[in-house]
């Protein structure tokens, strides 16, 4: 049956040259986007690695992948790679790299310099969570990632000691970042 050995390279990637990142746009606030066309978008859960997850699409099974507009998707769960395979070009990248990274807390210094001076802080991260919105035509797959969390802002008033003391203020604020990425599998 034709194409039955195709398949069976797919994961060791032996489809086009060395493998390529798809473009990345730099992250940026993600928290207006909507798609234009609902019609053409879709939108799939995907929460970050720490919580053991997966992108909820059964398509991209790299051990049974379904073919779409001639293009292979697959996502790897043990090696968190995805894949896109199309016009004898692949596309690697892993998983988590498609999306923007959480800030990590702020490292308070143990000593400030001007005494009844005031600075922010960021204190926690919390509730992170990945999902994306998916447009596939015949010559491009774009998945735009966005991930949210919460964080903490803490106001800190440097003492006359020269050292920091948390102030009564504390800040949550709620953020999205969104990086597009393209896969281009044709030139027009």
């Amino acid at each position: 049956m034709p194409g039955v050995g195709h398949f069976h390279s797919i994961k060791e990637g032996a489809m086009g040259d060395t493998p390529k990142k798809p473009e990345q746009t730099a992250p940026k606030d993600g928290s207006g986007w909507k798609p234009k066309d609902s019609k053409k978008w879709t939108k799939h859960d995907a929460p970050p690695d720490p919580k053991g997850s997966i992108p909820d699409m059964d398509d991209w099974d790299p051990n049974d992948p379904k073919i779409n507009h001639g293009r292979v998707v697959t996502f790897d769960i043990d090696t968190r790679v995805f894949k896109v395979m199309c016009c004898g070009m692949t596309y690697q990248i892993n998983w988590d790299d498609l999306f923007a990274k959480a800030p990590k807390n702020s490292a308070i210094p143990a000593r400030c310099e001007k005494p009844d001076t005031y600075q922010e802080y960021l204190t926690d991260v919390w509730d992170e969570n990945n999902y994306f919105w998916m447009e596939e035509t015949p010559c491009v797959l774009i998945l735009n990632c966005f991930i949210t969390w919460q964080e903490k802002w803490t106001k800190y008033r440097c003492t006359s000691k020269h050292v920091w003391e948390k102030t009564a203020t504390d800040r949550t604020v709620e953020m999205c970042l969104m990086v597009t990425n393209t896969f281009t599998c044709c030139s027009d």
